[in-house]
């Protein structure tokens, strides 16, 4: 199976781990590529400008109870503006 498949596919997986959130990806690994991809394929299907794209980190909150910062996170969710 070729990269390309795979990470559509795993795409594919955080979009319905998304259902009953108002995210559209749920629990992507934080990787610089899967950041983009998650940003080419959302504004592809959806058709939106990437500017109207919010990245959340998701992981520990070491230095906050509120938020977690982006050198810790290990997940991300993607929301539309």
């Amino acid at each position: 199976m070729s990269r390309m498949i795979k990470e559509h596919e795993d795409m594919m997986k955080c979009s319905y781990n998304a259902r009953g959130y108002s995210s559209l990806l749920r629990g992507v690994a934080l990787t610089e590529e899967n950041v983009e991809l998650a940003k080419r394929i959302t504004c592809e299907v959806y058709g939106v400008k990437r500017s109207e794209t919010r990245i959340v980190y998701r992981g520990p909150r070491t230095k906050s109870d509120y938020f977690t910062l982006k050198s810790d996170a290990t997940h991300f969710d993607l929301y539309l503006r």
